[in-house]
């Protein structure tokens, strides 16, 4: 999720990092199929659309969409590491 979250911030205008193909492999092995994954992409801002029958996130421009995308990334980063600190304490 950092990393997909991260690309669109860093790439504001590629309409690629911004549409995700909902079946696409990369996607449902890291995030797709993860319980909660499918929040979090809605949460950051990402919308469901459909296209010859294709089932897409999409994250369409707009005045919240930018503070929406950031503050999600910044809880990602936060939890994965609280993550990374308790498994070198445990």
């Amino acid at each position: 999720a950092d990393k997909l979250l991260g690309n669109i911030i860093s790439h504001p205008m590629e309409e690629k990092y911004r549409t995700i193909k909902r079946s696409n492999p990369a996607f449902s092995k890291r995030l797709g199929a993860v319980a909660g994954g499918s929040e979090l992409i809605l949460a950051s801002g990402f919308m469901v659309d459909s296209k010859d029958g294709v089932e897409y996130y999409v994250l369409r421009p707009s005045a919240d969409a930018w503070p929406r995308l950031v503050g999600a990334r910044t809880e990602v980063k936060r939890v994965l590491e609280e993550y990374d600190r308790s498994r070198m304490v445990g």
